[in-house]
C-alpha cells in the first residue's frame, strides 16, 4: 500500500518526512555528502514553506481544545493572522530555493550506482516523492502566500491541475515500475476518478477539454492505459456526508428523474452498475459530487456507478 497524493496534510509532516530521505541519502556512495547537503536545503526550504500550515493547525487545535468554535474560532484565527500567523506566509523566494535545490539533488541521483534493483526502486520512489514535495509547495505558495483576488482565482485552477498530474505521474510510476506485475487499486474522491474535465468550484463538468478547466488525475490515466482501467464512481440518493469527527451535513433526496432517483425506485441500499457495455444515452446525475448535471455519456466519466441509497459519515471507529 502506498500514498499517490503531493499533498503532505498531517501536523508533524516535516518531522516524519525528513527522516525518509535522509535515511535514503546516507546509503549512496560518492555522491552521499552532496546529495545530503542538498538534502537539507531541500527540507530547509520546504519547512519554510510548510510553516503556515502547520502553524494554522495547531492554532485551530488550540481552540478546538479549548471549547472555541463556529464564529468564535474563526475571530480567533483572524486575530492570530494579524500578530503571529501573516510572519509565517510563504515566500516566492523559498519556492525558488526548494525548486533549484530539488532539481540539482534529481540530477546528482540520476548520476548514481544504477546497475543495483534495490537502488533504483528506492531512488525511484524518492524522486516521485521529490517532485511531488516540489508540487506541493507551489500550491502552498498559491493558497497561503500574499496574492490579489485575481490572482488567487487564476492559481486555484494552476494548483488543481498541478496537483492532479503530479498525482497521476506517481500513480505512473507505481503502475509501470514499483508495481509492474500486479493489479492495483486506487482509492481517490470522484473528483479525481473521473475521465471527465471540471470547471472551478465544480459547478460544471464536460467530456471534452474544457478552456480554463481542471483534468483530473483520471483524465490522465484514461489517456494512458485506455480500456486497462476501469473507474467506479460512488453516488447516493440522500444521507449526510463529513469529515471524521465534524458535524455532519446532510445530503438532500436526488431528483426523481435523476440516475439516483431511478436507483432509488430498486429499493436496494446498495447497487454496482456497470456502464461501459452501456449504449450512450444522456441522463441527469450526481457528477463529481451532489450537484445534478446532465452527462451525455456517463460511460465516458465512469466504466461502473457504486449507488449507496443511503450514506452516513466515516467514523474513526
Amino acid at each position: 500500500m502506498s500514498g499517490f497524493d503531493m499533498q503532505l496534510t498531517a501536523p508533524g509532516t516535516l518531522d516524519y518526512f525528513a527522516a525518509e530521505p535522509r535515511a535514503f541519502l546516507r546509503t549512496l556512495g560518492g555522491t552521499r555528502k552532496e546529495a545530503e547537503k542538498l538534502g537539507e536545503q531541500v527540507l530547509e526550504h520546504f519547512g519554510r514553506l510548510n510553516r503556515y500550515v502547520e502553524a494554522l493547525a495547531a492554532k485551530a487545535a488550540e481552540l478546538g481544545r479549548a471549547g472555541v468554535t463556529g464564529a468564535a474560532q474563526g475571530a480567533a484565527i483572524q486575530a492570530w493572522q494579524k500578530v503571529e500567523g501573516d510572519a509565517l506566509r510563504p515566500v516566492a523566494g523559498d519556492l525558488n530555493g526548494l525548486l533549484e535545490s530539488t532539481a540539482a539533488l534529481e540530477r546528482l541521483l540520476q548520476q548514481g550506482d544504477r546497475t543495483r534493483t534495490q537502488v533504483l526502486e528506492r531512488e525511484g520512489f524518492m524522486l516521485r516523492a521529490i517532485e511531488s514535495l516540489a508540487g506541493y509547495d507551489a500550491n502552498l505558495l498559491e493558497m497561503y502566500g500574499k496574492h490579489s483576488p485575481e490572482t488567487t482565482d487564476s492559481e486555484a485552477v494552476t494548483g488543481e491541475n498541478r496537483r492532479d498530474q503530479v498525482n497521476a505521474e506517481n500513480l505512473r510510476w507505481l503502475i509501470d515500475t514499483a508495481c509492474a506485475d500486479r493489479r492495483i487499486m486506487v482509492w481517490a474522491h470522484n473528483a479525481h476518478v473521473m475521465n471527465a474535465w471540471y470547471e472551478k468550484g465544480f459547478d460544471s463538468i464536460g467530456l471534452e477539454p474544457l478552456r480554463d478547466g481542471m483534468k483530473p488525475t483520471g483524465a490522465w490515466l484514461a489517456g494512458w492505459y485506455g480500456e486497462a482501467l476501469y473507474k467506479i464512481g460512488f453516488t447516493a440518493y440522500q444521507g449526510s456526508d463529513g469529515w471524521v469527527g465534524a458535524t455532519p451535513a446532510p445530503v438532500l433526496a436526488a431528483p426523481p428523474d435523476s440516475l439516483e432517483g431511478l436507483l432509488h425506485r430498486l429499493r436496494a441500499p446498495e447497487v454496482f452498475l456497470p456502464l461501459r457495455s452501456l449504449p450512450a444515452a444522456p441522463i441527469p446525475m450526481r457528477i463529481p459530487k451532489y450537484k445534478v448535471e446532465a452527462v451525455v455519456n456517463p460511460a465516458r466519466a465512469y466504466d461502473a456507478l457504486y449507488f449507496i441509497d443511503t450514506m452516513k459519515p466515516a467514523t474513526s471507529i
